[in-house]
């Protein structure tokens, strides 16, 4: 069976798209996973009840997809509003770790 170059190149095409569209979904995939796994490490710090930690993941999934570093200090206030005064309180404690490791894993990504 011969190829011509049409179909050589419908193949190459189509190729390529699939790489990309592999590229683009383990992307988002990974921003899915540090967002989930960076809430994990603020409910264990701070005690966050399971309601709390899935709110938090959804403002840093906004954050990280957001690509925007000056978009924390909405994202941190968003947070705040969650907790109660005993989090607060532990939350200030650890909140410049913790924006350290999400700030890192909106750089990797």
């Amino acid at each position: 069976m011969k190829l011509n170059k049409s179909k050589c190149r419908q193949i190459l095409f189509s190729f390529i798209i699939l790489i990309f569209s592999s590229a683009l979904y383990a992307q988002a995939e990974n921003k899915t996973n540090a967002a989930k796994n960076l809430s994990i490490k603020l409910q264990q710090k701070v005690l966050l009840s399971d309601e709390q930690t899935k709110r938090v993941e959804g403002i840093f999934t906004e954050y990280i997809n957001s690509n925007d570093k000056t978009a924390q200090a909405a994202a941190d206030k968003k947070i705040i509003a969650l907790l109660d005064e005993r989090q607060k309180a532990k939350y200030d404690i650890v909140k410049t770790d913790m924006w350290n490791e999400v700030n890192k894993a909106v750089s990797i990504h």
